[in-house]
């Protein structure tokens, strides 16, 4: 598959929105996505196998990227907030408000994110990954409005804070707690010292 082609491709997009709603309307079901063939999804998703194959190579990589896509999409601040952010700490409560809906998420679907980050999968590299992205884009951001990070350049502070995040999320998954706003505290106490305090804080 070229992941080019594919981003901009009409059919290539419509295939994936697919098999992405089919993939969440399992893992918002009774049934063990671990369970889920290729040929049953490719069934609901009216997808053919040799189409389904072009796009992914296995049915775990299909399942990590419809998850992911939903995580990382819960991150994102929006460009326009970024830009009128007056201070690294004003940013910093957008970022933590962006924490509290991928809680959300993580705990609407809890038994399928334990299952998947407990596990030798492909979402928890691709769910790092993400969270990579999101953070460097965080750490430009507050080196614009005049807080440098140290590791900034290179990507050290970003994979840094991507792991400690992914880790912490996997501890989410594993517990009962039903309060998201404490355990978005919890996690952003853990930030390291050059992340800006917010401006609740």
């Amino acid at each position: 598959m070229d992941p080019v082609i594919s981003a901009v491709d009409p059919r290539s997009r419509r295939t994936r929105a697919r098999v992405h709603r089919t993939v969440l309307a399992a893992a918002d079901g009774s049934e063990d996505l671990g369970a889920l063939t290729v040929a049953e999804l490719c069934r609901r998703a009216e997808v053919h196998r040799v189409t389904f194959y072009r796009h992914w190579p296995h049915l775990e990589a299909a399942i990590a990227e419809a998850l992911t896509e939903i995580v990382d999409s819960l991150a994102e601040v929006d460009p326009a907030t970024i830009a009128a952010a007056e201070s690294p700490d004003q940013l910093a409560a957008d970022y933590h408000g962006a924490l509290v809906r991928q809680l959300e998420e993580l705990a609407r679907r809890r038994p399928v994110y334990q299952s998947l980050l407990t596990a030798a999968t492909p979402f928890a590299t691709d769910l790092e990954a993400s969270l990579r992205r999101r953070a460097q884009l965080a750490i430009d951001a507050f080196g614009t409005l005049g807080s440098p990070v140290p590791g900034a350049r290179d990507g050290t502070a970003a994979a840094y804070l991507a792991g400690g995040v992914a880790a912490a999320f996997t501890v989410f998954v594993c517990g009962e707690e039903e309060d998201l706003l404490a355990a978005a505290d919890r996690i952003s106490a853990q930030l390291p010292g050059w992340w800006p305090r917010r401006a609740a804080d």
